[in-house]
């Protein structure tokens, strides 16, 4: 709270508000009681406007700075608030001007005249550049989960081909197994038809001999 006594505090504050509503890169303007009465080049930048004489007479509660009636009405109960309070309010919001959003951090500070509330200064801290980092940042956390659910399905489509693959070595060896008991029972039956051949033609032969005498 800003409170001036004499005449030699006035020019001092005076300067040092001059001053800064010149040269802070910070958006700042001045409100009396029909509205801003001055607002600095970094202000006419947050909202995009080409001289301070467009916002000259509203406020930050003016309709066509917030994004309905609904929004201008609370913005006006803080303006409120800081009549009867006349303490330094800091509050988030967002305004809209020209469509754009603009999510920012208002600071309003009381300017008191031998106590009587003469001015507001109000102070922005323009949000944007941290929404769009925040933005950023969850767009990466997205990719990066996209990216780990198509390891985790290609690892998992990885893991069935290989449990396909072993199943179809496992079927091969199976077969082959059976492939060689199959040989072996051959084998082992192509023996006794030799064998039963072999009987056959020694008792063929034994017989010929007999009806030979």
């Amino acid at each position: 709270i800003c409170w001036v006594s004499d005449a030699r505090e006035v020019a001092f504050l005076s300067h040092k508000l001059e001053r800064m509503m010149t040269y802070s890169s910070m958006p700042v303007a001045l409100m009396g009681k029909r509205g801003f009465t001055q607002l600095n080049p970094a202000a006419c930048a947050f909202f995009d406007i080409k001289s301070e004489d467009e916002f000259i007479g509203k406020s930050p509660a003016s309709r066509e700075l917030n994004t309905d009636e609904g929004c201008a009405a609370e913005i006006a109960t803080h303006l409120q608030r800081l009549q009867n309070e006349q303490q330094v309010l800091t509050f988030p919001w967002t305004h809209q001007h020209n469509t754009e959003t603009l999510p920012c951090e208002i600071t309003l500070v009381p300017l008191f005249k031998q106590q009587e509330h003469v001015a507001t200064l109000c102070m922005w801290v323009d949000l944007r550049a941290l929404e769009q980092a925040n933005a950023a940042r969850l767009e990466a956390v997205n990719l990066r989960e996209v990216a780990e659910r198509e390891i985790a399905e290609k690892q998992q489509l990885l893991e069935s081909s290989q449990d396909l693959l072993a199943s179809r070595a496992r079927s091969l060896q199976d077969t082959q197994d059976k492939l060689q008991a199959a040989e072996s029972d051959l084998a082992t039956k192509m023996e006794t038809i030799q064998d039963l051949q072999q009987a056959h033609k020694d008792i063929s032969g034994h017989l010929h001999s007999l009806q030979d005498d």
